[in-house]
């Protein structure tokens, strides 16, 4: 699996599955993806949410993506970056305007975006065992493009 692949998967789930960590205890919690492709992965917590504060407080995190139909478990390691400003919450709200009820009734500042840029993957097929590992997931050339495009 290259990259462009990781993508279009992760594209068609729309949701993840992130693993942080709270006094040396992982939590595992369901989140909606708001946006991949070769740059990194976007999403984001409202800022009271315990992930949101997790996340600031140890920014290291995995991911897991599930497809059933190829039985593909993706597995991305990497450090979150807080999107603190509002031009990446505008651009939040435009890529998904079902957070805006958020937005309406506590503010602009409730929502926090995230990007994951350097990650490190592990793919597996669970129906044939087939293993991959990589070190550097997202391409270098595209990590200038903070925000997504599309």
């Amino acid at each position: 699996m290259n990259t462009t692949e990781l993508v279009e998967l992760a594209k068609r789930q729309g949701y993840f599955f992130m693993g942080t960590s709270r006094d040396n205890i992982p939590h595992v919690r369901a989140m909606q993806m708001v946006h991949v492709d070769e740059s990194g992965v976007f999403f984001y917590s409202r800022r009271h949410k315990p992930v949101c504060r997790q996340i600031i407080k140890n920014p290291s995190v995995e991911l897991c993506f599930y497809d059933a139909e190829s039985t593909t478990q993706v597995r991305l390691s990497g450090i979150a970056e807080s999107l603190d400003n509002d031009t990446d919450r505008k651009k939040l709200l435009e890529l998904n305007p079902g957070a805006q009820r958020f937005v309406d009734k506590e503010g602009l500042n409730v929502i926090m975006p995230f990007k994951i840029e350097q990650a490190s993957a592990k793919t597996i097929c669970l129906d044939t065992g087939v293993e991959e590992e990589w070190d550097q997931v997202f391409s270098a050339r595209c990590r200038d493009a903070r925000r997504p495009t599309s």
